[in-house]
């Protein structure tokens, strides 16, 4: 948002604390729409700071545990002009409302500090604010009515709003770049782990919850070149099953929206990095043996070995790290992990959502670079074909805890989904096990019923634990390119009821508080299920043609970026105010701990969570300095913010946590909404 004429008031934005104050609920929300907006993104500045998963598990720098939990939140500041107590309404779900007409009463905005109404506020709190139109925008509050007027102001294009978002998380992305082709800027002054180039595989061991072994690792005696590839976190570990998540997303952009993400865009064309992540899939993956490999790196050691958690430095000093120390022979020489013996059954998760990475690699590189997209389509059919359809416990990294996932029929949904657009657009290579499309598009509709009528149908929305938002929409395409035909195990009604029912429940969620975010604050993940609930919002009004979640589509993205309770924007950079103590060893150690250049701009972090964790790794900046916890105030209801490097619950960046928001960021630009 951008003031043209007049001022914006700089009220500070929070929520009341429960069952005091339900007035001053009513002026913060006011507040908020006149001093952030539309699009969540304030350009006075607030104090604010950062954003695992949707099961019990871990990613772990010293002590780190991911933990799911679920709370309502709490909200109050300090400092705010002091208003008459009322009653706690007994339903503050619906904050949306309705223009009025002309003689009712004024709640006034023209003042820098919060005015006292009388009479004092009823307990029901209805409200809209049509930003934007310079018009009055009104609260409706059960038999009272009171208006402000807005100060006058225009919010910019999305274009000019989203544009330097999405030139951001592309810089995210060419940072997190591992091996001999980084890019350097401002925190990249040195490749990494260029050991990998020739590294040497091993058997997975039994490593405990929290990702410890014992005695040493098993030698399979076959390197492979496992360099490039990008960090997953913080860390300097490499998994498949983010990159291929991550990749999924970024070639989709790519693909779909070419004047925002791909060659059309001057300042943020993805194409390079989608196909770096999609490069090194092909890498972990010998499709001579039919051998697929899923990780590079040991995030915890044991008395005889340090792993990749244990010491905090920059990724250039591991290949020389320690010298000849036994104790760092895995940091040096980073061991990598086979998911099975030569052509055994893969994961389905993994199969299916690198099938689609790799399907999308060739739609989209199959004329500029046809001899990768060769590789890619044969590779594709190959680990789609491999794909354990009666699994057990998934493979997802080590430990499994650090990364729980139990759904995977979306994974091969999507995969299938992308084979059919792959195979019915032609050009493809000699070699195929299948050339008809159909014969996917069959697989697809198969997966996406099991999908509908399984264990874990909407219990989720989209992000690395679920896809199905994803696999939907393209399935929902593909039926329509292929003309409907008969004999589906699943009908575009039916697709589309699903999208549905994840988003339905993201509104009623959104009615549990104040700023209307569709999922749980207290909650891991939060940055990343804003934005991929952005873009579920946007895919649905796309296939409808309508604007039913329109306005959803935007407050999703708006509340990652500053349209909460802590008034913080969750991605580095985005917004005025946003995370300047990350957890992460490049940013940490040769970044800026003040938000001043050079930041890790585009990361998205975790978010706020159910708790702030602490842990101090040798080596670490700390931050803040001072250690004070300045957003600790608005916090509640289990429901914490806390900017600070060892609250990596808090404030991990991830490529998966970040993989949505180039997308949404592409959907908003493109009018999509």
């Amino acid at each position: 948002m951008v003031a043209t004429d007049g001022w914006v008031p700089s009220y500070v934005i929070g929520w009341p604390k429960e069952g005091k104050h339900a007035q001053r609920q009513a002026l913060h929300w006011l507040a908020y729409m006149l001093t952030v907006g539309a699009h969540g993104i304030d350009r006075d500045g607030c104090r604010g700071n950062h954003g695992c998963r949707r099961n019990s598990g871990s990613r772990r720098i010293g002590n780190r545990v991911r933990a799911r939990q679920s709370a309502r939140l709490r909200h109050r500041q300090p400092g705010e002009a002091r208003l008459p107590d009322v009653e706690r309404g007994r339903d503050r779900r619906d904050v949306r409302g309705q223009e009025l007409d002309g003689d009712d009463r004024f709640l006034g905005a023209h003042r820098r500090e919060a005015r006292q109404v009388e009479p004092p506020l009823p307990r029901r709190l209805r409200s809209r604010f049509l930003v934007g139109d310079h018009r009055r925008h009104v609260l409706d509050l059960r038999q009272r009515t009171y208006r402000g007027h807005a100060p006058a102001f225009t919010i910019d294009t999305a274009t000019n709003i989203y544009a330097g978002a999405l030139a951001n998380s592309l810089s995210f992305y060419q940072t997190e770049r591992d091996g001999p082709d980084y890019i350097p800027n401002a925190l990249r002054t040195a490749p990494g782990h260029l050991n990998d180039q020739n590294a040497m595989t091993y058997l997975t061991p039994n490593a405990n919850a929290a990702g410890a072994f014992s005695g040493d690792l098993s030698s399979l005696g076959v390197t492979i070149d496992a360099s490039g590839g990008w960090w997953d976190a913080g860390d300097y570990l490499k998994f498949v099953q983010t990159t291929s998540y991550t990749v999924d997303l970024l070639l989709m952009g790519v693909r779909d929206f070419p004047s925002q993400m791909g060659l059309g865009s001057a300042s943020s064309n993805f194409a390079d990095e989608a196909k770096f992540g999609a490069k090194w899939l092909l890498k972990m993956w010998d499709d001579s043996t039919r051998t697929l490999y899923y990780q590079v790196g040991i995030g915890e050691g044991n008395s005889k070995t340090r792993g990749d958690h244990d010491i905090w430095r920059l990724p250039q000093d591991d290949d020389t790290y320690g010298g000849n120390d036994p104790l760092y022979r895995y940091i040096r020489n980073r061991p990598v992990f086979r998911a099975g013996p030569s052509g055994s059954p893969i994961s389905p998760n993994l199969a299916g959502r690198e099938a689609a990475a790799l399907a999308e690699a060739f739609q989209v590189y199959k004329t500029s670079d046809p001899t990768f997209a060769a590789q890619s389509l044969l590779a594709t059919e190959h680990i789609f074909d491999l794909a354990n359809t009666n699994p057990g416990t998934l493979l997802t990294v080590i430990p499994f805890s650090f990364y729980p996932e139990n759904e995977w029929r979306d994974d091969l949904e999507l995969g299938a989904s992308e084979l059919y657009f792959a195979l019915a657009g032609g050009g493809l290579p000699a070699g195929l096990p299948d050339s008809d499309p159909l014969f996917y598009l069959q697989k697809a509709a198969h997966w996406a019923n099991a999908y509908i009528t399984g264990p874990n149908d909407a219990t989720d929305t989209l992000n690395l634990y679920d896809v199905s938002g994803l696999a939907h929409f393209e399935l929902y395409r593909a039926i329509a390119q292929a003309g409907n035909p008969g004999g589906l195990e699943t009908t575009q009604a039916a697709l589309l009821a699903d999208l549905k029912k994840q988003l339905d429940g993201a509104v009623a969620q959104g009615t549990t508080e104040p700023f209307g975010f569709g999922f749980p604050w207290a909650t891991w993940d939060t940055t990343s299920h804003g934005a991929g609930l952005s873009v579920l919002a946007s895919e649905y009004d796309q296939l409808t043609g309508t604007q039913t979640y329109a306005a959803y589509s935007q407050e999703w993205l708006a509340n990652i970026l500053g349209a909460n309770a802590w008034g913080s924007s969750f991605i580095v950079g985005d917004g005025s105010t946003f995370p300047h103590c990350l957890q992460h060893q490049v940013a940490n150690l040769v970044g800026s701990l003040d938000g001043t250049p050079p930041v890790l701009a585009g990361a998205a972090v975790e978010g706020p969570n159910g708790t702030a964790t602490k842990g101090f790794v040798s080596g670490m900046n700390l931050c803040p300095a001072n250690g004070v916890d300045t957003f600790a105030q608005f916090n509640g209801h289990h429901a914490e913010w806390k900017d600070d490097m060892q609250s990596f619950s808090n404030t991990e960046p991830a490529i998966d946590l970040t993989a949505s928001s180039p997308l949404a960021f592409a959907r908003q630009m493109a009018g999509l909404i």
